[in-house]
């Protein structure tokens, strides 16, 4: 039982070391996820930046179409199709950047599953330390239980004759018995409980993780649609989808703050392609690009808002969730360890008993012991002190024979007269010593008799006690055998479960070093998922890349052919012009007119600039009517601030401040 109970203890010793290195990973993943919200934070300002640089690089562009209208055919089409390969170049400059740095990262987590490993594999190493001081306690353990078998058996069937006093009843011995049965069934019907526990977390923690999936399989086909089609019509239906899709409590938070900004997103499109039609530009060919390019541009701000609010709100929910799992690992904790003080002090006290009734026992040894010694020595004595009185009887006889064979000769010296009366009284005398011979015998034998009679009945009566303590003994003997086979039963679990762990731990090896817990494999399936997607990604932006540069090729050498054009036609130009003035002097009116075929930019310019101004300040006036969408943005925002719990209000609200003024 002792050692069973050490076993007990040793594993809850590895559980709660297991529990605090679980705790220990949680606080690395929580800093972790805190790097990778400042990395969103930079990515955001990177973002702006980059937006602001295209709204000013757009309305130069604007006013160069503008100005470009009024030039030749070719060259409008030349800057078009320059326009479109520096927008390209651009977007694939910013996609090498973002490729850069999620290279960056997977190096970085790389280096962090490596160094995982290693971990695990020094935890492994740990475990078999562990493994061999349990084989060595057992073997010791076996060892003592062989020992105290022998001493029981000694105790029980060596001396069990010479025991006299009454040792600690049979019924005592057994509850003690039944209270420890009892006590360890109670102490697995807890361990029971505690591990169910985190199974009913882990699978509730599943369903969680389907749900989010879901959720972003359908946030994506949203995104898709808004970088693609760009059409209310297309969006409206990926929000119905989106807002008849099932999910669980804790997800359906997220879901309703994305329907809340799609369906912004939703108005502000139907806004901009009213707008859009009532200005008429859908007649136009430029009018269609201009009305895309706005368009995108809006659904990219509602899309980078709608990530970063998404991302907020998980980060809080994963910052709750941990609070949760920690207090609750801390109660269980807290309940584990005093169990394990109660079941401390449970072993202390039953050492203790068992101590003190081996003391008892030996004790009651000695004890009997003793009195079978003194018994004996006392039979003795009163056997030693009847041969003396025999050898001192026998001792008078003889000196009375002697006295009388003296008297009798002296008697014959004095006179023959007096031998036959003297003859008569040594018969007579010789009758009466007979006599008292006869009677000192029958006396003697009576007193032996009535002695032996005495020493049978004590004998009768110890072994009629004797018997007695023979009996209980034989049955204390069975209950301590019944006891040593339930141990040597815990014994073959407790070595089968061992040889269990043994294969699980070489399982565990043969098949990856760093698998040890089920969350640590869902986040390295995980990791391994993110590896393969951003390689994927990698690949397809590769493939991009290639395309973009032969396009560009291409369009650098039809550049360079209309760059020679334009020079040839340029000096045909001007050698007709000299031909001209030297042939004839023209007048200043035909002067002017030459002026204005060959330099008619700079008047275009002057024009195109005082209608783009016009045009800002209408704009302007529009814009100060009607409230912009990141102000709408702002709006919502507020009212899911407002709507939230107090307790993730100062998360919002710190998202607030990150987030970019867009």
């Amino acid at each position: 039982m002792v050692s069973s109970l050490q076993r007990d203890v040793l594993v809850k010793d590895d559980q709660v070391q297991q529990l605090k290195q679980e705790v220990n990973q949680l606080k690395s993943e929580n800093k972790e996820k805190d790097l990778q919200l400042e990395a969103l934070n930079s990515r955001c300002s990177v973002l702006k930046e980059e937006l602001q640089k295209e709204e000013a690089q757009k309305e130069h562009w604007e006013a160069q179409e503008k100005e470009l209208k009024l030039c030749k055919t070719q060259i409008h089409d030349m800057e078009k199709e320059m326009r479109k390969l520096r927008e390209e170049l651009k977007r694939s400059s910013t996609e090498q950047s973002l490729i850069s740095k999620t290279l960056r990262e997977k190096s970085k987590v790389e280096e962090k599953l490596q160094e995982d490993s290693r971990r695990k594999l020094l935890q492994l190493q740990e475990m078999g330390n562990r493994e061999k001081l349990i084989k060595a306690n057992l073997e010791r353990a076996v060892g003592q239980l062989e020992i105290f078998r022998s001493q029981v058996i000694k105790a029980t069937y060596g001396r069990a004759k010479l025991f006299q006093d009454k040792p600690v009843s049979d019924q005592q011995l057994i509850e003690k018995i039944t209270k420890v049965t009892e006590d360890n069934i109670n102490f697995q019907q807890k361990k029971w409980t505690l591990q169910k526990e985190p199974q009913l977390s882990s699978s509730k923690q599943e369903e969680v993780t389907e749900n989010i999936k879901k959720l972003k399989t359908s946030l994506d086909s949203c995104q898709a649609c808004m970088k693609m089609s760009c059409c209310s019509n297309d969006l409206k239906k990926e929000v119905d989808l989106l807002q008849h899709l099932q999910v669980s409590p804790p997800v359906s938070g997220l879901q309703k703050v994305a329907l809340d900004i799609l369906h912004l997103s939703l108005s502000w499109l139907e806004e901009t392609e009213q707008l859009l039609h009532e200005r008429h530009l859908h007649k136009d060919g430029d009018g269609d690009g201009m009305m895309m390019m706005i368009v995108r541009m809006v659904m990219m701000m509602v899309v980078r808002m709608m990530v970063m609010m998404i991302v907020m709100v998980m980060v809080i929910k994963i910052n709750s969730s941990q609070e949760t799992q920690q207090y609750l690992l801390q109660e269980k904790l807290r309940q584990h360890l005093a169990e394990k003080e109660k079941l401390t002090e449970e072993r202390l006290q039953q050492e203790e008993k068992l101590k003190a009734r081996v003391k008892r026992l030996m004790e009651e040894k000695s004890a009997l012991e003793e009195t079978i010694s003194r018994e004996k020595s006392r039979a003795k004595e009163a056997l030693e002190e009847e041969q003396s009185k025999v050898q001192e009887l026998e001792n008078r006889l003889t000196r009375q024979k002697e006295i009388s064979e003296n008297s009798i000769a002296y008697e014959k010296h004095k006179a023959k007269e007096a031998i036959e009366k003297e003859k008569k009284k040594v018969q007579d005398l010789e009758n009466r010593i007979t006599k008292q011979k006869e009677i000192t015998m029958e006396e003697r034998m009576q007193l032996q008799q009535h002695t032996v009679r005495a020493l049978q009945e004590e004998q009768e009566s110890q072994k009629h006690g004797f018997e007695k303590q023979i009996m209980e003994y034989k049955e204390q003997i069975k209950q301590h055998s019944q006891t040593i086979v339930s141990l040597e039963e815990r014994l073959q679990k407790v070595t089968e479960h061992h040889k269990k762990i043994e294969g699980e731990i070489a399982t565990l090896k043969d098949n990856d070093p760093g698998e040890l817990n089920e969350k640590q494999k869902v986040e390295l399936e995980r990791n391994v998922a993110l590896v393969q997607q951003q390689s994927s990604e990698l690949s397809v932006l590769k493939e991009k890349m290639a395309q973009m540069t032969s396009l560009v090729e291409k369009k650098d050498k039809e550049l360079e052919v209309l760059k020679q054009a334009l020079r040839a036609s340029q000096e045909k130009h001007r050698l007709q012009l000299h031909k001209e003035k030297e042939q004839k002097p023209r007048n200043t009116t035909q002067m002017c007119d030459i002026s204005v075929q060959i330099e008619p930019i700079h008047t275009d310019i002057f024009l195109s600039s005082q209608e783009q101004r016009a045009g800002a300040a209408r704009s302007v006036k529009e814009r100060a009517r009607r409230p912009s969408p990141p102000a709408l943005a702002t709006i919502t925002i507020q009212r899911t601030l407002a709507e939230a719990s107090p307790r993730y209000q100062g998360h919002l609200a710190m998202g607030l401040q990150r987030v970019p003024q867009l």
